[in-house]
């Protein structure tokens, strides 16, 4: 077999998602990543500074137990940003009110890392799917409570598309310690946020259409 055709094959079984100018990778693709040196150093020039790809590259507790759906950027926020004024808050980190995530825009303010994975998507690079991990279903006595958010990964991701492409659904994996028909146990069900409460998404049976958005 040759290199072309190996090449070939492999982006033929990719499992992969088609987002504006990038490309959400699922993590069964861990295999295919790289990294980059940039020629630069940090820690007063002890250590090289080395950029990886896809971006993203810490994956879920459980990869094996996982569903995907689509869900906008602004919900993803919602479920994950930590609630204004908690300790350790600061003007440029994310709070819970949505418009903090366009500071850039309404305020001409930035958060320099959203900024450098904005530009990495433009230029095509990839992401790994951004996800959220929810309480184990085992540890809930109420079958119709909340799902909590108890993790996460892909904030400064989600942010990055909200600017590109707007509030549109992209897919993010949902992870949990329970597997066996997770989407039926899920489907219908609302999220609770990680951090607030009072954040809900109601997880709709046409969210479970993953596809490409252009």
């Amino acid at each position: 077999m040759t290199d072309a055709f190996e090449r070939g094959w492999s982006l033929v079984k990719m499992a992969s998602y088609k987002v504006g100018p990038t490309e959400f990778w699922d993590f069964d693709e861990r295999e295919r990543s790289w990294q980059e040196d940039t020629g630069e150093t940090y820690g007063e020039g002890k250590y090289p500074l080395i950029n990886y790809f896809p971006i993203g590259g810490s994956p879920p507790p459980h990869p094996n137990w996982r569903t995907q759906v689509m869900i906008k950027p602004q919900d993803y926020l919602r479920l994950t940003s930590p609630i204004r004024d908690l300790p350790g808050w600061s003007k440029n980190s994310y709070g819970s009110k949505l418009q903090d995530y366009l500071w850039s825009k309404k305020y001409n303010m930035t958060n320099s890392r959203t900024d450098k994975i904005r530009e990495w998507m433009k230029e095509g690079k990839p992401t790994y799917l951004p996800f959220l991990q929810i309480r184990s279903f085992n540890e809930l006595s109420d079958e119709f409570k909340p799902r909590e958010v108890v993790g996460h990964e892909g904030r400064h991701r989600m942010a990055a598309i909200l600017q590109l492409l707007g509030n549109h659904p992209v897919p993010v994996q949902l992870d949990s310690k329970y597997f066996p028909n997770m989407r039926n146990k899920i489907e219908g069900m609302k999220l609770q946020g990680q951090f607030d409460e009072k954040q809900k998404l109601l997880l709709k049976p046409e969210m479970f259409n993953v596809g490409d958005v252009e």
